[in-house]
């Protein structure tokens, strides 16, 4: 889960970087909403008794635990990681930043899919690092 999570902020701030969306609130809800999307996907055999029940749930499970762990209740952020498994579930995004997330989630999950990653590791830490330059 780990590298697909990194995966997916690189994608998202890779897109971000080539169509010069850079502003600082932008960015920041980007990478948070892509660090954060999966996160209750950590122990998932213990939470969910399926895959549907996973796909289903997961969303809104990630957003309680975005919550908890940063204090945050950002409302872009919240509807991204909400949103991030449209259009197989019904929650559509309605900011910028839940459409760069899904996208960014389903190419990074096409490559994970394939084994062929969407950055190198080098790209990846490049991409970061130009992204908290911005911030």
């Amino acid at each position: 889960m780990g590298d697909h999570t990194l995966g997916v902020t690189a994608e998202a701030v890779k897109f971000c970087l080539r169509h010069n969306m850079t502003d600082e609130d932008v960015l920041r809800n980007v990478v948070t909403s892509s660090l954060c999307h999966d996160i209750s996907l950590i122990g998932r055999e213990d939470k969910y008794s399926s895959n549907l029940e996973t796909l289903r749930k997961h969303p809104r499970h990630s957003v309680e635990i975005y919550k908890d762990l940063t204090g945050e209740s950002d409302k872009k952020v919240i509807n991204a990681i909400r949103s991030h498994m449209f259009p197989l579930t019904p929650k559509l995004p309605k900011h910028r930043e839940g459409w760069i997330l899904t996208l960014a989630d389903k190419i990074s999950a096409s490559t994970d899919l394939f084994n062929v990653p969407p950055v190198t590791p080098e790209e990846r830490d490049e991409l970061l690092e130009q992204a908290s330059q911005t911030m």
